[in-house]
C-alpha cells in the first residue's frame, strides 16, 4: 500500500529493512506493524494524484548521493 507520515518531521522506520519511511511516502507491506501505524494516525494513505506524483518522481534519474534513508547495519559485538 501507498502510504504518507502525516507528520513530516516523524520517523517510523520500517520493522524489517530498518530504513526510514521518506516523508514524500512511500510503498509499504500489508502488515500489522504499518496497519497499526495507520490506526494510530501516524500515517495515512496516498491518494491517486500524490501516487501519480510520486511516481513520476521516482522515474526521474537518481544521483549518487546519500539519501539518508539508507539500511542501518546491526550492532555486532564480539
Amino acid at each position: 500500500m501507498m502510504v504518507k507520515l502525516v507528520d513530516p518531521k516523524a520517523v517510523i522506520r520500517d520493522p524489517v529493512t530498518k530504513r526510514q519511511l521518506p516523508a514524500k511516502g512511500g510503498e509499504v507491506p500489508d502488515s500489522s506493524f504499518w496497519i497499526r501505524r495507520l490506526q494510530a494516525s501516524e500515517i495515512r494513505p496516498m491518494t491517486a494524484e500524490e501516487i501519480a506524483a510520486f511516481l513520476r518522481s521516482e522515474s526521474e534519474p537518481h544521483t549518487d548521493q546519500p539519501s539518508g534513508v539508507e539500511p542501518i547495519p546491526p550492532l555486532t559485538t564480539r
